[in-house]
Formats: C-alpha cells, sequence, structure tokens
C-alpha cells in the first residue's frame, strides 16, 4: 500500500482550526476496521461571544450556526437584550434543548421560547448538528450583553474566564464605550479579538477604529450578515478562532500530534502487511482448513479500502499538525486579512451611490417672555445654534467634506462646551469659598476658619451634586530648595513623602523619573538610591524637619552628600484612576486632599457639580491660597490663571487685614497675565471691620494703585451674617459680565460656524464657474479636435499622392540609383575590363553604389518624414528608420590567380584580397551577370521604400484612431451637467444657512438681563 504525500504545497495557516475534525474523523476510521491508534485527546475549546447590549453577538452565533439556528427559534436574534443567560452550542447527531433550573437541567423541545417564563433559570444548552462546530471542534458559548460596569464580575466574564476558552469581544461599528473599556481590561489575560461588527450600510469606512482602547488582540472588521460558505469573513473568522485556539493549547501539543499520527500510519501499514502476508503464505492440509486461510484473505483484502481510508485520515491529521503556525504568524495573517476585508468594503463602497439626506427638523425661534430667568436667552441662542448645526450636518446637499463637517462639529462642540470662566484667587483665608457659597446660593464648599482649599477646585453645573477629578500627566515637584539663611536648605516634605510613596507603591516607575542632584553630577545619579539617602538623611520617618543644612548644625539634618535629588520631574504614572477614588462626599474629598499630598500632587482640578442656575452659564474655580507654606500652591493659582482662560478674575482680600506685598504680587501677575479677563476686587469680612470699612477700602486703593495701571473696581461685602448691598452689587456686575463674555463667546463661534460655511458657499461658486468654463471649453475641443481628424485623413491621402509623399520619394531614389549604376556599366562593358585596373575600378564603383543608394535612401525617407509631422494637425508621429539590404548590388566575382577558395565561396563580393585568378572569360560572365544583379538591386530600394511607405501609413492611422477617440471622449459621457447642479444646489443651500446663521446672530446680540 502506497502512502499518499503529506507535502503540502500551500501551508494552512489556520489549520488548527481543523485538527479536532480530523483526529475524531481519524479515530472514527479505525473503529471501523477494529484497529487502535493513539492520537490522544483534542483539549476542549469554547468561543464566547462577549460585548455590550445589541451588538450582534447572537446574531453572530446565528450566521456561525446557520445550517440548524431554524431549528431552535426560541433562540432566534432579536433588538436589545435578548440572550438573558449564557446559552451554549455543542455539536450532537440530532437537535436537542436542555435548561438549566437551579441545580437541575430540564430538556425542553429544540422550538421552545419561554424562557422568560422559567424561574431560576441559569443557562441554556443547545445540542445541534452544526457543520461548523463539527469541523472547527469547538463549542460556541453566546452570553447575555453587557448593560453597566456592575456586570463584569456575573455571569459574563466567568465564561470567558474558563479554562481552554477564547473570547470574540464584539462591538458595534459606533466605537468603544467607558464599560468596553473596563469589560476589556477585565479580559486582559484571556485570549481574546475585537471583532467590530459592521451593517451592512456601514461596511466601509477603512480599518476599524476603536480609538484609544487597548485591544487585547487583534482588531477584526466585519459585516456579520455576510458570514456563507466560501465567504472571505468565514475564512477570517476561521483564522480567529485558530488564534485563539492556538493560545489554549499545551505547548508542543501540536508536534506531539504529528508524530503520534505518523507513528500510528507505521503501525496500520505494518499490521495490515503482516495480516495480508500470513494469509497469502497459509498452508493448510485439509479443504476445511483451505477454506479459512481464503476467508481470512478475502478478510485481508476487504478490510484494504478502510485501511487506505485510515491511513488517509492519520495523513490528513499529521499534515494538518505540522501545519499549525506561532500565533505571532496567525496574528500577522489576520491582521493581513482583516486590512484586506477593510478595503474591499470601501472599494464596494466607492461604487455605491449616497444614500439620501435626511430631512430637516425645524427649530422653535427663543421665546420673548418678558421677565426671562437669568441667562435663559443665551441658552435658547445657544440650543438654536446646536440645532442649526445639526440640521446643516445632516443635510447632505450642502455638499461639505470631511474637514468641513470636523469643524462644524467642533463648534457644535465647542457650543455646548462653552461657558465663561470665573477664577476666584487670594490669599489663605482670605473669604474665597465663602464668597463662593454667596454667589451660588448653596454651601457647595467646606469653609473653615483656616484653609480647606488645597487644590483648584472647579464648580459646574450638574442635575445632581457630584465629585470629579481631572488628573495630571506630569508633574515636577520641588525637593530642595534655597533657604533664606546661608548654608540653609529648605526641604519640601510633603514632596519627599509623595515621591516615595508613588516609587513605593509602584505608582512610578523610576525610569519615567527624571531627578536633578543637588549638585551638578557629570555622570548623573541613580535617582531611587539617592532618594534613599536623602530619606535618611532627613529621618523623614521619625521626627523630620523642614530645613537642613550643608554646614553642621546642631539641631537640624545636614546634607552631607550633593548627589541628592533637589527636584525630579516624573514623566508619566504606571496608571490612572478612572474616577475620584473617594466618596463623593466634598468635605470628605478636600479633607483627604489636603491629608494625602501623594494623592493632591497629582490632581489637576477637582471638580464639584451643582444644580445652581448661575452655574448654567458659567463655570467657577476655586483655587488655593497663594501664600500657603506649600510650593505648589501658587505654581497652582497662576497656571488657572494662565491656562484655564478665564473670561472674569475675581481677587479676595481680607477685609481685616491691610493689602499686603502678596497683595500687590497677585495683582501684578495679573495685570501681565493679559489673558482679557475682567478683574474685580473683593474685600470680605465687612462685618469684623465695622466702622472702619471705609477707610480699610481707601488704604486698600492706594496700596494697589499702579503706576500706568487702572485700579480695578473694590467690594467691600459680607456675606456670612447676611448679604449686604455691595454683595448683591457685585454680584449684579459679575452677572452681567458674565452675560457679556457668553455673548461674545456664542458670537465668536457663530462667526467660526459663518466662516466655516462661507467657505462651503464659495467653494460651491468655484465649482459652478468651473463646470461652465468646462462646457464651454469642452464644445471648442470637440470642434478642434473634428476638424484635425480631417486634416488627418487629409494628409494620409496625400501621402499616397502629393509631391512631397512617396512619388517624389520613389523618383529621388531611382534618380540616385541610375547615376550611380552608370559606373558600374562601363567598367563591366568596358574594352578594358580585364585588367587590375579594371577590377578595382570595378570594386570602387559597386562600394559607391550601394553607399550612394543607401544614403538616399535614408535622407529621402527623413525628408518625407519631416514634412509629414509639420503637416499632421496633433500628435506625435513615430517616424520608421528605413531597413535596405546592406549591399541591394551584390556582384559575385570569383577570385583572382587560381581555382577559387571553396573556404571562401564563390559569393565573394568586391574585396580584391580574396581574388586569385581573373580570366578573361571571368569577366564574359560577370557581363552576363550584372544585368540581373542590376534589376535584384533596383527591386531591392523599391521594396525598402514599399516597407517604408507602409509603416508611415500605419503610424497615420494609429494618429487618426487616437483621435476618433479623443473627439469620442470629447462628445460623449460628459457629466458636467450634473457636477453643475449639484454644484448650484450646494451652493444655495450654503447660503440659506449663511441667512440662518445671520439669524441667531441677531438673536445674540439682543441680549438679556
Amino acid at each position: 500500500m502506497t502512502a499518499p504525500s503529506t507535502v503540502a504545497t500551500d501551508p494552512d495557516l489556520a489549520s488548527i482550526a481543523l485538527l479536532p475534525a480530523a483526529v475524531r474523523a481519524a479515530y472514527d476510521a479505525a473503529d471501523r476496521i477494529g484497529q487502535r491508534i493513539r492520537l490522544g485527546t483534542v483539549p476542549e475549546f469554547t468561543l464566547v461571544l462577549v460585548g455590550p447590549v445589541d451588538s450582534g453577538k447572537t446574531v453572530l452565533a446565528a450566521r456561525i450556526l446557520a445550517d440548524v439556528a431554524g431549528l431552535f427559534p426560541g433562540l432566534a436574534p432579536r433588538p436589545g437584550r435578548g440572550t438573558p443567560v449564557p446559552v451554549e452550542w455543542v455539536y450532537g447527531p440530532e437537535p436537542v434543548l436542555w435548561l438549566a433550573v437551579g441545580d437541575t437541567w430540564e430538556q425542553v423541545p429544540p422550538g421552545f421560547a419561554d424562557f422568560a417564563g422559567r424561574a431560576q433559570l441559569r443557562r441554556v444548552r443547545a445540542v445541534a448538528p452544526a457543520r461548523l462546530l463539527d469541523e472547527w471542534g469547538l463549542s460556541l458559548v453566546d452570553t447575555p450583553g453587557l448593560a453597566d460596569a456592575g456586570e463584569l464580575g456575573g455571569a459574563t466574564l466567568d465564561e470567558a474566564r474558563r479554562e481552554g476558552a477564547g473570547v470574540l469581544y464584539v462591538l458595534p461599528r459606533r466605537g468603544a464605550t467607558e464599560l468596553d473599556v473596563h469589560a476589556l481590561e477585565a479580559l486582559r489575560h484571556v485570549p481574546s479579538v475585537l471583532l467590530e461588527n459592521r451593517r451592512e450600510a456601514e461596511a466601509a469606512g477603512g480599518p476599524p477604529g476603536v480609538g484609544e482602547v487597548p485591544a487585547p488582540g487583534a482588531v477584526v472588521p466585519l459585516v456579520v450578515s455576510r458570514l456563507g460558505p466560501d465567504a472571505p469573513e468565514l475564512e477570517l473568522l476561521r483564522r480567529c478562532v485558530a488564534a485563539l485556539r492556538a493560545h489554549t493549547l499545551p505547548e508542543r501539543w501540536a508536534a506531539t500530534l504529528s508524530a503520534a499520527a505518523a507513528r500510528s500510519r507505521e503501525t496500520v501499514g505494518a499490521e495490515y502487511t503482516r495480516r495480508r502476508t500470513m494469509a497469502v503464505m497459509a498452508r493448510h492440509p485439509d479443504w476445511i482448513g483451505s477454506l479459512h486461510v481464503l476467508a481470512d484473505l478475502l478478510a485481508v483484502e476487504r478490510d484494504g479500502p478502510a485501511v487506505i481510508d485510515l491511513d488517509d485520515h492519520l495523513g490528513r491529521v499529521a499534515l494538518l499538525a505540522a501545519e499549525v503556525s506561532p500565533v505571532a504568524d496567525l496574528r500577522a495573517a489576520i491582521d493581513r486579512d482583516a486590512a484586506a476585508l477593510a478595503e474591499a468594503y470601501d472599494a464596494e463602497a466607492r461604487t455605491d451611490d449616497a444614500e439620501p439626506s435626511t430631512a430637516e427638523s425645524p427649530h422653535a425661534g427663543p421665546s420673548t417672555v418678558v421677565g426671562a430667568e437669568f441667562g435663559t436667552h443665551y441658552s435658547r441662542t445657544g440650543d438654536d445654534l446646536v440645532a442649526l448645526l445639526d440640521n446643516a450636518l445632516a443635510d447632505a446637499s450642502l455638499g461639505t467634506s470631511e474637514p468641513e463637517r470636523e469643524a462644524l462639529s467642533a463648534v457644535r462642540s465647542a457650543v455646548l462646551a462653552e461657558r465663561p470662566g470665573v477664577v476666584v484667587l487670594g490669599p489663605a483665608s482670605a473669604g474665597k469659598s465663602t464668597l463662593i457659597n454667596a454667589l451660588v446660593g448653596a454651601p457647595v464648599l467646606p469653609v473653615a476658619a483656616h484653609a480647606t482649599t488645597s487644590v483648584v477646585t472647579r464648580l459646574r453645573h450638574a442635575a445632581r451634586p457630584d465629585v470629579g477629578v481631572t488628573w495630571r500627566e506630569a508633574v515636577t515637584l520641588r525637593l530642595l530648595s534655597p533657604g533664606a539663611e546661608p548654608h540653609q536648605v529648605r526641604v519640601h516634605l510633603e514632596n519627599v513623602r509623595a515621591i516615595e510613596r508613588w516609587l513605593r507603591d509602584r505608582a512610578v516607575a523610576a525610569r519615567d523619573c527624571e531627578f536633578v542632584p543637588l549638585t551638578p553630577t557629570p555622570a548623573g545619579i541613580d535617582g531611587p538610591a539617592a532618594l534613599k539617602r536623602l530619606w535618611t538623611m532627613l529621618d523623614v520617618n521619625g521626627s523630620p524637619h523642614g530645613h537642613a543644612y550643608l554646614a553642621p548644625s546642631p539641631d537640624r539634618p545636614r546634607i552631607t552628600d550633593p548627589s541628592v535629588p533637589a527636584e525630579v520631574t516624573v514623566h508619566r504614572f504606571a496608571s490612572t484612576p478612572g474616577r475620584w477614588p473617594g466618596t463623593a462626599d466634598r468635605e470628605r474629598a478636600l479633607a483627604d486632599v489636603a491629608r494625602d499630598p501623594a494623592l493632591a500632587l497629582r490632581i489637576g482640578t477637582l471638580e464639584f457639580g451643582e444644580p445652581c442656575p448661575l452655574l448654567e452659564h458659567v463655570t467657577i474655580v476655586d483655587t488655593p491660597g497663594t501664600d500657603a507654606p506649600v510650593v505648589r500652591h501658587r505654581a497652582d493659582v497662576r497656571r488657572a490663571v494662565r491656562e484655564g482662560n478665564p473670561s472674569v478674575v475675581v481677587y479676595c482680600i481680607d477685609g481685616t487685614k491691610p493689602a499686603g506685598r502678596e497683595d500687590e504680587a497677585n495683582l501684578a501677575f495679573l495685570r501681565n497675565s493679559r489673558t482679557g479677563a475682567r478683574t474685580y476686587v473683593v474685600l470680605t469680612k465687612k462685618g469684623p471691620a465695622g466702622a472702619h470699612a471705609e477707610r480699610i477700602r481707601q488704604s486698600v486703593a492706594r496700596g494697589l494703585t499702579a503706576p500706568g495701571a487702572a485700579l480695578p473696581p473694590i467690594y467691600f461685602t459680607e456675606v456670612v451674617t447676611a448679604p449686604d448691598d455691595e454683595f448683591r452689587a457685585f454680584a449684579d456686575d459679575l452677572r452681567q459680565a458674565v452675560l457679556s463674555a457668553r455673548q461674545t463667546g456664542l458670537a465668536a463661534l457663530i462667526d467660526r460656524a459663518r466662516a466655516i460655511v462661507s467657505e462651503v458657499a464659495d467653494r460651491h461658486g468655484r465649482r459652478v464657474d468651473r463646470v461652465a468654463e468646462g462646457e464651454r471649453g469642452r464644445v471648442a475641443r470637440a470642434g478642434a479636435l473634428r476638424a484635425d481628424a480631417v486634416t488627418l485623413a487629409d494628409v494620409r491621402g496625400a501621402l499616397r499622392t502629393a509631391g512631397w509623399g512617396e512619388p517624389w520619394l520613389r523618383s529621388r531614389a531611382a534618380a540616385v540609383v541610375d547615376d550611380a549604376i552608370a559606373p558600374v556599366d562601363e567598367v563591366v562593358f568596358g574594352e578594358r575590363r580585364g585588367s587590375a585596373e579594371a577590377r578595382e575600378r570595378l570594386t570602387a564603383a559597386l562600394e559607391d553604389l550601394n553607399h550612394r543608394s543607401g544614403m538616399a535612401l535614408a535622407e529621402a525617407c527623413a525628408t518625407v518624414g519631416r514634412e509629414l509631422s509639420v503637416r499632421i494637425p496633433r500628435g506625435t508621429l513615430r517616424v520608421p528608420e528605413p531597413v535596405p539590404d546592406g549591399t541591394p548590388f551584390a556582384l559575385p566575382l570569383p577570385p583572382a590567380g587560381g581555382t577559387p577558395d571553396a573556404s571562401r565561396g564563390w559569393r565573394a563580393l568586391v574585396d580584391p584580397r580574396r581574388w586569385r585568378t581573373a580570366p578573361d572569360e571571368e569577366w564574359l560572365r560577370l557581363g552576363t551577370e550584372w544585368p540581373s544583379a542590376r534589376e535584384r538591386g533596383r527591386r531591392a530600394v523599391t521594396t525598402t521604400v514599399d516597407a517604408f511607405v507602409g509603416e508611415l501609413d500605419a503610424e497615420l492611422a494609429r494618429l487618426a484612431d487616437e483621435l476618433d477617440a479623443e473627439v469620442a471622449a470629447a462628445t460623449g459621457g460628459i457629466s458636467a451637467p450634473h457636477e453643475g447642479a449639484g454644484a448650484t444646489e450646494g451652493r444655495d443651500r450654503a447660503s440659506l444657512w449663511l441667512q440662518r446663521l445671520d439669524a441667531v446672530a441677531r438673536t445674540c446680540s439682543g441680549g438679556d438681563s
């Protein structure tokens, strides 16, 4: 028996997906002939479908199981959360449906659909004769859709974390959400492939985009509805399954299986050969025994096809196992196939017509109710602008380009986020938080006699009170700074504790930190080790001090190592919490920040949401005291002013204290920051000032006056006991400033939108002009092309008849040939033809004849070609080169001086060195042969002329065909009218949207109180 070849010409990278079915088929073939083989067991593999609600998991399962899905109507896809419990699909010869209810399994008919009516239903198992479950050797689990983060610890992820499981995480085309981010993070240790489920209408769009989602494996775009036999989507899915299965297999399992299959083939072949040999060679003395031998021989021959079939199955197992590819190769193949499939989807989309635009939805104009609440006018204006931009973006007739759509979307987002900013700053305990609470009308910020604000805190509008935070991506910490005394060093203990804790807790990696030593060191320093030395010197765990010395000191630590770090820059953190790690209680949040410097130094801005009417139109930023002993506070305050781009700055001064240098420095910073913000100065605690209030106001005004600078408005307020009239005046002025800033911001956004739409209108106008100009040019071009075609036809006819064409070429060639033949005739037929002088003259005459005829022919052909090139109306004429016979006039002469040299032949031409003898009778032969040789030369010249003229005619025919094609292109298949109509419609639509933007701008300028 000849073993089939196991050499694969085209290895199947995803062969591992087919191995289970191949192994099972080999076992079945062995059972049919009673042969035992040892291939081991194939590890079970479960493909788990995970994803958010309505992402298409059940549709994907139905497409994979398309041949059996109709047997289980209750498990068919449906909108919404259609899978309440995990549904497991396993292969079986007959359809069976099992329900896990409580602790028991219950069999129900395959058509069962009342799953919601079964209390304590935990799981559904469907046994089905599905082709792919059999061929790929897997079970499939369709999990319930994820609806919120609370389900990330439920049954769905438990299914994904089972041993021998791989995950297809199904995402809809809209992209990943925060829930997906959390789910993928939870699945980071599970073999996973991210599958972007695209509907038919969403097939195009380039490679899958998942934004910043840390994809755990390959990212595959797939139109699930196209899954079917021989579809590229199914092949890509098979490779994904192969990659997931490869992750779950034991090491070298495929190599072991291949070796086992090879050994089994050898065993089966040897056993069959042994049986056949024994049956053939067996002999028996009686006839009954002979019958048994014959029966054995027939049995062996009967089992032969089954043995061959088993051998084929074992060979297939060995082949597939040998072709199992590494996971990296599978990943690379999946990435290539995914990119190719995305390009194919894009190519299909380019051939389809654009979908009709959605209809505009009219938006009611702003209300003009007298006595409207504060800021409602601008709220309605903003809403109107957002609605207008939405409709413009949905208007396909507008014909915006992708960059223009992105710019309009950016304007829309800016309108939604547009809120003027108010920054409140001042020294510590100046009453900033108290003033803000009075403005908001609620105790949003905790107040106390001591400083309570340790980070920049932003108040924003929210439906209910909440706490949020923005984290810093990088931080620079000053650990040591020069002190006020000689050799003194200021130790910033909270910064030292923070960086030590970050390193100890591995919140920061040492490689992501840049340490600057106290004294520059050319070789650099080992940052963590130097920090540890500084920690020991400062006795931070014991009784640390805020100062140290570079010289001996009796009561303060001494910095004896100048290589300790004085500053450290953290370029990135190992991880960033997704939300505020503490409770939603504001006082507790501020207390946590004040107590934990490691937490406070990571916070960029702490955010408090509050359902306050004022915050619907403004955000208020509370800042730490600028004179606090914490070095970072002053930098945080100035960053809030410079980077926050506020519209209003409120500077608070404790009214019970005179304005000092800190206040002067802060106001000088505000003047020099050039933010364009309106500045107000508010003196707080007017109550304790009592009768001295006016004197304090004048003293502060004098202290804050700077040469050449206008003094900002000063309000002396009281808000602790009861808001006084001056506070109400300040609040009114602040509200008007906020509304003015909001009007300015909305007007600027409207101007941005107008500029974008104006550019759209200008672009369409330019298209209309180009189309009109192109149509006129097309008509003129078509007429010119037709005229050129007529001219070319005339030139082509004149080539055969005109005096500059073929007749002239033939006459010119004949004249030159006749003139050059005369000397040859004179020598051949002359009286002294047998002399040596005659031989030399004949040689020279023949050479001159051949040379002159060739040169004359080349020059005449070139002349005709130049003339023709001048006369053709367009195109480039490729003038052919004439190819004459090199010696058209050849006269065979025998060598002089004896018998001709047979090695050189009788056809020696005009080379005198080849002559050996020249008897007189040879000249008589030459006189007889020369007339026929002369006629052959003439015919050769004529043939060359014919060929040249024929090639010229063919070249003119080519130019005529090209010109005819240009005429056809210029007169047929023109899309200019359609393009012109589209451009005109786009220009008109852009003009309409400009009019609507102008109406919103007029509404915005109306203002309100």
